[in-house]
């Protein structure tokens, strides 16, 4: 049976203890696949929580035209990307959670830039977020806050 890859199935793998398998399962398949992200999630425990709702503003992206971000993408494209994602969201509910990894500085998107920047664009204030923590210790600090 195929995985739908949706707020819904990520709830459930994350009540089931299965979120790093959904993760893998979601960044290995499909057009949308990051099997860079998906190799270098396997390099060392991670520890999960969510999927769990913010504004968008929360979120820093790692990815996008502005020169000073990670992975810079053209004007041009990115703004092809949005126009033509941004429309086609009907509920944040059927889009797959951000994948998000908690930094000193907050939370920094891993996976789901371009959602991000069509969900505002959409006119949306808030969405849904994986995000992994690399210490436990950070862990139980952040599980109590979300």
């Amino acid at each position: 049976m195929k995985t739908r890859f949706d707020l819904h199935s990520a709830s459930l793998a994350s009540r089931q203890g299965q979120t790093h398998e959904w993760v893998q399962r979601y960044l290995r398949t499909g057009t949308w696949a990051n099997l860079g992200l998906a190799d270098g999630l396997l390099l060392a425990q991670r520890w999960w929580v969510g999927p769990f709702c913010a504004p968008l503003e929360s979120f820093t992206r790692k990815c996008g035209p502005e020169p000073e971000l990670e992975y810079v993408e053209s004007l041009e494209n990115w703004s092809k990307c949005m126009e033509a994602m941004a429309p086609a969201i009907a509920r944040v509910e059927d889009l797959p959670p951000l994948i998000v990894e908690r930094r000193e500085s907050g939370w920094f998107i891993a996976d789901g830039n371009h959602r991000h920047g069509a969900l505002r664009l959409a006119g949306y204030q808030s969405c849904w977020a994986l995000g992994w923590l690399n210490f436990e210790s950070d862990f139980r600090r952040i599980q109590s806050t979300l």
